[in-house]
């Protein structure tokens, strides 16, 4: 008994720390993907997207809680052409 416990106690706690990270990444990820598609909604309806650009970054900082453990730092990357606008948000996952 106290043989199967030692070898299956490691592996129930790498199955457990699996399962923190899957989440812990899939809650980013989820977060990541709205605040992109808001900037990206909040710049194509500005009328300067070019001006709109740094409020529109600190709203994200905002809604994405940047420092906290789920996005440590974030890069944020508009594209801005005359038909189409695209916002490329990355963070850093605490893992």
């Amino acid at each position: 008994m106290t043989v199967e416990l030692v070898i299956l106690a490691p592996l129930i706690g790498l199955l457990l720390g699996a399962v923190v990270l899957v989440g812990r990444v899939q809650a980013s990820r989820a977060d990541l993907e709205g605040a992109a598609r808001v900037a990206a909604r909040d710049l194509s309806i500005a009328r300067d997207p070019q001006a709109a650009t740094g409020e529109v970054r600190r709203d994200a900082e905002v809604s994405l809680e940047v420092g906290s453990p789920t996005c440590r730092s974030m890069t944020f990357t508009p594209t801005i052409s005359f038909t189409e606008v695209s916002v490329s948000i990355a963070c850093v996952v605490d893992l």
